[in-house]
C-alpha cells in the first residue's frame, strides 16, 4: 500500500512545487499508515469546519485551500483518507477510491 500510495504523493507534490516534501518520502520505509473510506460530501463538510480552526489559521496546518478545491470537483461519491505518520511529518492524505489520484493532502507541522 505505500508504495501506491507514495508514488501518487510524488506527483502531487511536484504539480504543486511541494518537492521540500519529497526527501521526507524516500527516507521511509513502512510508514504508520490507518486509511477510511468517507462520503466526499461529509469529508468536504468536515474538512470546510476544520479548515477555519486555529490551528490551521496559525499555519500548524497546510494544505485546505487545495485540498477544498479538489474536493468541490471530484465527481466520485466516496473518497479515502489516509493518515501517514513519517519519521519527521505527519500527513493526512486524500485520494481517490482507487488511490490513483491525490485530492490533497494536510501537512502538519511540529
Amino acid at each position: 500500500m505505500w508504495d501506491k500510495l507514495r508514488s501518487v504523493i510524488l506527483v502531487y507534490l511536484k504539480d504543486d512545487e511541494l518537492e521540500k516534501y519529497e526527501s521526507l518520502m524516500y527516507d521511509e520505509v513502512t510508514p504508520n499508515i490507518k486509511s477510511c473510506k468517507v462520503l466526499t460530501k461529509e469529508a468536504h463538510d468536515i474538512y470546510s469546519t476544520r479548515s477555519r480552526s486555529p490551528a490551521s489559521l496559525s499555519g500548524k496546518i497546510r494544505g485546505f485551500d487545495k485540498l477544498l478545491e479538489e474536493l468541490d470537483k471530484v465527481n466520485d461519491s466516496t473518497v479515502l483518507i489516509h493518515r501517514v505518520l513519517l519519521s519527521n511529518i505527519k500527513l493526512v492524505v486524500f485520494t481517490n477510491y482507487d488511490i490513483t489520484k491525490v485530492l490533497g493532502v494536510l501537512f502538519f507541522s511540529e
